[in-house]
């Protein structure tokens, strides 16, 4: 229970005037690397200088809600992504190496989410920028209660070498028309990518797969090269009924997600016809 009232705290304090960690509160291991190693700790409290600073001059809704949450997953992925390289085998870079520290790879990754925090694009702070940028190409198509991201992302080690790590970000992206959902969902398995398409109906409030397909995808069907394969009377496409749909998106906007508006052209195609993908040369079921 102590954790978890610990864990609820230091979530919350994302969002309040006080950004500073306190030790006395440390209840996980990387909590303690913080507080022991001088280097970790003042790498740590200008990370979360650069997030008060931020969070303070964001006044919109969404992207303040973006934001804390883009924060609160960092954290949470760097208290159970980053390894300590004494429980790893085979950690250097050659059998001669030395493998860097616990506390050197931690101030690493914090060094450069601090540097993301403030970086600026046309004058604003990039997060900003990304997400109107996100919100001007969502258009319409963003504004329905359906409409929006769910993310994680994690820190991923390299293969080759253990201790060098990425941070990176998969999720789904949903946009809407009406009672017509169109959403794009890229996962992360054993270092290959993989891409889930839905089309979806809202049925009485409810959301409803009417067609699906993917990529690298197991168990789903691939989907065709082009948006829809004229030739087949489903359009390419899985349209075998399922009930399991995902709920509404977590955020209506998100900078990190590694959806963009620009990559998903058959969201128009979707979003527009109602009979997609069938309609492009065959029937519903």
């Amino acid at each position: 229970m102590r954790l978890l009232v610990l864990a609820t705290v230091a979530l919350c304090a994302l969002t309040t005037p006080s950004f500073a960690f306190d030790c006395s509160k440390a209840a996980t291991e990387v909590e303690d690397q913080i507080c022991g190693n001088k280097a970790l700790r003042r790498a740590d409290d200008e990370m979360s200088a650069a997030y008060g600073k931020l969070l303070r001059a964001v006044d919109d809704a969404d992207i303040r809600a973006a934001l804390i949450e883009s924060q609160r997953r960092w954290i949470k992925a760097r208290d159970t992504g980053i390894n300590d390289p004494a429980t790893l085998e085979g950690s250097g870079v050659d059998d001669d190496s030395t493998p860097p520290s616990w506390a050197e790879i931690l101030t690493d990754v914090t060094q450069e989410r601090t540097a993301f925090l403030k970086q600026k694009s046309g004058g604003k702070p990039a997060f900003v920028a990304g997400a109107l940028a996100q919100r001007k190409a969502l258009g319409a198509s963003g504004a329905g209660p359906w409409a929006g991201f769910s993310t994680d992302c994690y820190f991923i080690p390299d293969r080759q070498h253990p201790n060098d790590y990425s941070y990176s970000c998969f999720g789904s992206m949903s946009r809407q028309n009406g009672d017509r959902v169109c959403t794009e969902s890229n996962d992360f398995a054993s270092y290959t990518s993989q891409t889930l398409r839905s089309v979806v109906d809202i049925v009485d409030g409810r959301a409803q797969t009417r067609a699906k397909c993917g990529f690298n995808y197991n168990g789903i069907k691939e989907c065709p090269g082009d948006t829809v394969d004229k030739k087949a009377p489903d359009g390419g496409w899985d349209m075998t009924p399922d009930a399991a749909t995902p709920g509404k998106a977590a955020l209506k906007l998100d900078p990190e997600s590694s959806e963009t508006v620009a990559d998903t052209a058959w969201m128009d195609a979707c979003l527009a016809d109602k009979s997609f993908p069938a309609g492009a040369g065959g029937k519903a079921p």
